[in-house]
């Protein structure tokens, strides 16, 4: 702790703390590749020939299964939901043929009993 207080910060700017050997770094590179051991790149072929051709069979045949079944499913909701409106279309005109029925078997006497608040 002594030595700590004693140290100019001053002094110590101005010198050099590291030192390192002359040609250093020019040669660092070649030296450390010197050290790695040389290895052989393998080459793995993408295209094994033959024994791996079944993949892309297999893959093709997935992706028109996955289209087959999307569209025929999309189709069915498509067509559910198209049922479903037609069937309320159907009975929201039937409703209202009937209420137009209704109303055109009032005669002018019901009309004026209804109106006036009179029951009939």
């Amino acid at each position: 702790m002594t030595d700590m207080k004693n140290i100019d910060i001053n002094e110590l700017r101005n010198t050099d703390v590291f030192k390192v050997p002359e040609n250093y770094f020019d040669t660092l590179t070649e030296r450390v590749m010197s050290k790695i051991p040389a290895e052989e790149t393998k080459v793995i072929s993408i295209n094994q020939g033959r024994k791996n051709s079944w993949w892309k069979w297999s893959s093709a045949a997935a992706c028109i299964v996955v289209l087959v079944v999307g569209t025929t499913f999309i189709t069915k909701i498509y067509n559910s939901s198209s049922n479903e409106s037609a069937e309320l279309t159907a009975s929201y005109e039937e409703k209202m043929q009937e209420d137009m029925m209704e109303y055109s078997m009032l005669d002018t006497d019901d009309v004026y009993c209804y109106l006036s608040g009179d029951s009939y």
